[in-house]
């Protein structure tokens, strides 16, 4: 790889991140319309603003910062953003932004040049002793070196390069590579001031720049990095017409302020990098590159940054604003007072809109184990009601993503993986179900490393209530487990001491018949008959699974099937002649539909598996007296929720609502 494209990948990726400092109020607006956050990963996260150490950029970051907090909102903004990285014609920027992780939001104003500069003053004093100085070999002239090699004030450049630290042991600029805090060219040395001294910001910015360059061209140059010395010191030397020779950006303070010549490199073969040849420097453009979850996440700030440009008269003034006052929020802070017009046209113009969160709704809606296409429009209804009152969210607007997860465990986990990775997606802060305790489980277990809530109103395996495993999972119904104490109280009134449990081989079944065998024998009930029912379809052999309870003499069946299993198995109870008329009793869930029986309406539905060799009546009469235990609400109707309304009015306007979605759908 070209080190062109090294350096701009680390400016990109791997620059270090700068806090902006703290700032008190610029603009003294009003209150702001909302109040935003960046939230990801169930987290709030702070925008940070990447600085590179070039002047141009701290003032840019600084005008951004400002406009963030104080006209959008955003209370936490100090990385993520890079609004000024330099970028050639060669480029190719598609290799960051193809994979996505980055996006590129435009051009943030004129192009910049990097280059080595010296005053036009001291240009044409030479120019009447007959010497060029603006190419690169006059580097090498007697005249041009007696101009610029400081022999007078050699040893004052030590202090200019160390650092301003306070510790006892002060450090020089640049460490490495340098004897000091100088770096000597070819042929050059502290006992001949035979060389030219070149003047630069820091080392970590451009040495690997001047270090090959210097070298390629065996050019007579002693390199100072003086940090943040060098724009009080370069300046006044300007200002008392005293010859310096500098590498800086052209646009940066000192070339939008004074009057200056740059050194003229080798032109390059277009195919050629400037840093190994030794040639001109490429014009680059500044273009501002975000995270991606930045530019999803926060689209106001998008907004504003794809927005935010300069023009070269306007990139001017602030530099040369800087040059008078050296402190970059200052700066940015008196241009955004000025120019109120310009960055208006910045701000997104929907700022009264609440920042939108998503919940993921895990449904059964339609072609599952279990049909519940009613939940949708509850969840609408809620989430409805949470909007509306101000006391829950005020500063956000709940959505909800209806995911038809069929409670199918692959099903729930490719649509929340989908949904997860979806970079066009904003904040997702929870999961809404599933209903099913197969999917459930792992949903709750990846949920976890996103730190989001999943709250299940259907799945009710007793494994789900592990804490370490599941910590972000919760249900608003109590889990199977449970059952057993009830089922023990009836079956010792009853005088049961011989049971049969039958269930669908799924997570949700068959886990807690084993606890409630263990527990309904420690009470002197035994459950004689034991099974699992795999992949039970219309034409499924039953006969063993009803020949081994009539063998046991099992008059007392717990079965738990999804309903398309139930009416299987209860068509077969009424051709062996084992239903309640006969003297069996059957518990099924308390929680399928009211028709889950009409096989007449079911075996009509096109692509089922499940078509039943019974009638709808012949059903009727093998479910005719059966038991179910079905979860009781356990709020009244009078109980107040979430969006200021009673349980009472909450089911009065959700049976509303099932209404005229009826009368929709019949139209």
């Amino acid at each position: 790889m070209a080190p062109v494209l090294s350096v701009c990948l680390w400016v990109v990726l791997c620059a270090t991140c700068i806090p902006t400092p703290a700032h008190s109020e610029c603009l003294n607006t009003s209150a702001v319309v909302q109040k935003r956050q960046f939230y990801f990963n169930a987290k709030t996260l702070t925008i940070m603003l990447e600085s590179s150490g070039r002047i141009s950029h701290d003032i840019t970051n600084n005008v951004l910062k400002i406009l963030l907090e104080e006209v959008v909102g955003y209370s936490r903004v100090e990385s993520m953003v890079n609004i000024e990285v330099p970028v050639t014609s060669k480029l190719n920027t598609w290799k960051w932004t193809t994979p996505g992780y980055v996006v590129d939001l435009g051009r943030l104003g004129p192009s910049a040049r990097l280059g080595i500069f010296m005053p036009q003053y001291t240009v044409e004093e030479l120019w009447e002793q007959e010497v060029i100085t603006d190419h690169w070999r006059s580097l090498f002239l007697d005249r041009f070196i007696d101009k610029f090699s400081f022999k007078s004030s050699f040893s004052a450049l030590v202090n200019l390069t160390l650092s301003s630290d306070i510790s006892d042991n002060p450090q020089h600029f640049c460490e490495t590579g340098c004897h000091g805090g100088l770096y000597y060219g070819p042929g050059c040395s502290n006992q001949h001031q035979n060389c030219s001294v070149l003047f630069s910001t820091y080392p970590e910015y451009d040495r690997y720049i001047l270090k090959p360059l210097i070298e390629k061209l065996n050019l007579p140059l002693i390199v100072a990095w003086i940090g943040e010395n060098f724009i009080p010191f370069i300046s006044d030397l300007l200002q008392r017409q005293q010859p310096v020779l500098f590498f800086d950006f052209d646009p940066s303070p000192l070339t939008s302020t004074y009057n200056l010549t740059s050194l003229h490199l080798i032109a390059c073969d277009p195919s050629e990098d400037p840093v190994t040849i030794g040639c001109e420097f490429r014009e680059r453009t500044y273009e501002k590159f975000v995270w991606n979850k930045i530019y999803v996440n926060t689209p106001e700030a998008a907004h504003v940054i794809s927005k935010l440009g300069f023009s070269a008269h306007q990139y001017q003034a602030l530099l040369q604003a800087y040059s008078k006052k050296p402190y970059a929020e200052k700066v940015a802070c008196d241009w955004l007072k000025d120019n109120e017009v310009i960055w208006r046209s910045w701000i997104p113009p929907n700022l009264s809109h609440k920042p939108r969160i998503f919940l993921l709704g895990m449904f059964p809606l339609e072609n599952g184990l279990w049909n519940q296409p009613g939940l949708k429009a509850a969840a609408e209804l809620a989430i409805s009601r949470v909007n509306q009152d101000k006391a829950v969210l005020p500063k956000y607007d709940l959505q909800i993503l209806y995911i038809n997860s069929q409670c199918k465990a692959d099903v729930a986990m490719k649509e929340f993986i989908k949904y997860v990775q979806n970079d066009k997606m904003g904040p997702i802060v929870g999961v809404l179900g599933p209903a099913c305790s197969d999917e459930a489980e792992p949903i709750a277990s990846l949920s976890k490393h996103f730190n989001m809530l999943t709250v299940s109103y259907g799945a009710d395996s007793s494994s789900l209530s592990d804490r370490v495993t599941y910590p972000y999972f919760f249900r608003t119904i109590p889990h199977a487990g449970l059952h057993k104490y009830i089922y023990q109280q009836m079956f010792s009134q009853m005088g049961w001491e011989q049971i049969g449990a039958l269930a669908e081989d799924t997570q949700d079944f068959p886990a807690y018949h084993v606890t409630l065998q263990d527990y309904l024998k420690l009470h002197g009930i035994n459950m004689v008959v034991k099974q699992n029912l795999k992949a039970v379809g219309s034409h499924t052999d039953l006969t063993q699974v009803f020949a081994d309870l009539r063998s046991a003499n099992i008059k007392i069946i717990i079965a738990d099937f999804f309903p398309s299993t139930a009416r299987v198995v209860m068509c077969e109870a009424y051709k062996q002649r084992m239903t309640a008329h006969e003297g069996y009793v059957w518990f099924l869930p308390g929680w399928y539909e009211h028709d889950w029986w009409d096989v007449d309406h079911h075996n009509k539905k096109e692509n089922r598996h499940d078509v039943v060799p019974c009638d709808t009546a012949m059903l009727r009469y093998a479910v005719d007296g059966h038991f179910m235990l079905s979860k009781a609400f356990s709020g009244s109707i009078k109980s107040l929720v979430i969006g200021n309304l009673t349980v009472g009015r909450y089911k009065q306007l959700y049976t509303e609502k099932i209404g005229q979605e009826v009368k929709e759908s019949c139209k």
